[in-house]
Order: C-alpha cells, then structure tokens, then sequence
C-alpha cells in the first residue's frame, strides 16, 4: 500500500511514536508539520522512539511547512483527506480510498485548523454514537501552558492514534484486501492446565 500520514501539530511524543508505527504497518510515508517543535526537545524524540517501536529508526518522518501540507500539488500526493468530528462528513465506513491519499490528521486538542479543513478534498470522520463527553481537567496535560478548553469539548472523538490506526486500517482493507478475508474468524485452541 503506499499513500501518506500527514501528522499536523500534533503535540504527545506518545501518539506521534503510535501513528509512525502505524504508518509502518499500513505501509504509508508520513509527513510531519510540527509547529510545537516536539521533535526539538529530547525527552519527546526518546519518547516518540519508544512508542514507535522502530518504526522512528527504520522510517524517519519527513518535516512539512503548513504551507506546504496544503498544497497537493507541490506535495505530489493524490487527495488531502482531512479527518474532523464534524457531523456534515463523510464516513469512513465505506470510502473509496486511492492509493496516493493523504490522510490527514490534527492536534489533539482542537483538531485541524478550520482554514485548513476547507483545503481538503475530503473531510472524513470515523463514525461513533452522539452523545455529551466533556473533556475533564488533566494531571499530566500536553499543553502545560494551555488556558482555552478544547475546540469541540463534549462532543464524542476518539484519541488521534486511535482514529489514525482506525483510517489507516479501513485504507488498508479497501485497497488491498477482500472484505472476505477480512471477516474470517479466529481460530482459538486451548490447551489443559
């Protein structure tokens, strides 16, 4: 499979470290606007190795201005497919995915800009039930310094690893797999204690 991960201001070494591990699963290159500097701050880049698995090492993000990241063309991928928790997006369930698209996914706590969102091809979200989910206070926030509550506080979203491994998996299905194989059931053995 080929296509892109588009990671935009994220700011946890730990989803950064899972999402490259991820997009070295699921075989897709990733692009990086790091508008926090994480990669800059050492304990973040051991972190970000760890959670990686290897995946740092044996694939190395490539760093994008945000420029840069909404310009397909001077990028030389297919769509920019931009993730959102917005109602009036396409579902993921089902989409047509194309080998040269960019997924792209935003910062933990207010997602994509909005300016950027309205460059996108796609906006794409994973579907999940309604409901009310504030986000409570943390004890360990990434932003230390972050005052404002998060964009879309209450509505149901899922942590961006999380959707990045979901979108990448759904990606991988619709291009490479049958929905078939998909669907074989586990073969559990037991043994006697």
């Amino acid at each position: 499979m080929s296509g892109s991960l588009l990671l935009y201001a994220l700011q946890s070494p730990i989803n950064i470290g899972m999402l490259l591990r991820v997009a070295e699963v699921y075989q897709r290159t990733v692009l990086i606007v790091d508008e926090h500097r994480v990669f800059d701050r050492e304990d973040a880049r051991k972190t970000i190795s760890d959670f990686s698995t290897g995946a740092l090492q044996r694939q190395p993000p490539i760093f994008i201005s945000s420029d840069d990241a909404s310009n397909t063309q001077k990028r030389g991928v297919g769509r920019l497919i931009a993730t959102t928790s917005s109602s009036d997006a396409v579902s993921a369930w089902g989409f047509d995915w194309r080998e040269s698209d960019c997924l792209v996914l935003g910062n933990e706590y207010d997602g994509l800009p909005i300016s950027f969102e309205q460059k996108a091809d796609v906006l794409l979200t994973v579907p999940m039930p309604d409901g009310f989910l504030p986000k409570t206070p943390s004890f360990s926030p990434i932003d230390v310094a972050r005052s404002k509550s998060v964009r879309n506080d209450g509505k149901p979203s899922l942590n961006v690893a999380t959707a990045g491994a979901i979108l990448s998996f759904l990606a991988y299905c619709s291009l490479s797999v049958s929905p078939a194989s998909v669907a074989q059931p586990l073969s559990i053995s037991r043994r006697a204690v």
